[in-house]
């Protein structure tokens, strides 16, 4: 891996990490000085820089596409399921592409194609 790739690789674990606390931990974003909305706006700079380092990984994309699925609006939904199927494109057998995938089209009403993922 180049170090344009571990790089890309870190800043998109940092924006997973800020998704996770803003969506299952919020009150545990305090101790690092942020509120949900602060936090997410770091997560999408970091998943494009990741994305803009590494465009041929999947790592960057996955944090973005998880990112559009914490708006509650079917057309942030489908924006996201494009970005993952390019992320699953760069790497099928990426677990939190398909993952974030699955739970994507399951919000779309696509039980049945969640479920084949």
């Amino acid at each position: 891996m180049t170090h344009d790739e571990l790089r890309a690789l870190a800043h998109a674990q940092l924006a997973h990490g800020l998704i996770q606390l803003a969506v299952h931990f919020p009150d545990e974003l305090a101790t690092f000085g942020l509120e949900i909305p602060g936090a997410l706006e770091r997560a999408v700079t970091l998943a494009e820089q990741a994305i803009a380092l590494a465009p041929t990984r999947a790592d960057g994309y996955v944090a973005l596409g998880r990112l559009l699925l914490c708006h509650d609006e079917p057309a942030a939904w489908h924006d996201a399921a494009e970005v993952l199927r390019h992320a699953l494109s760069l790497d099928p057998e990426h677990d939190g592409a398909a993952l974030a995938l699955a739970t994507c089209l399951r919000a779309l009403g696509q039980p049945a194609e969640a479920l084949a993922l």
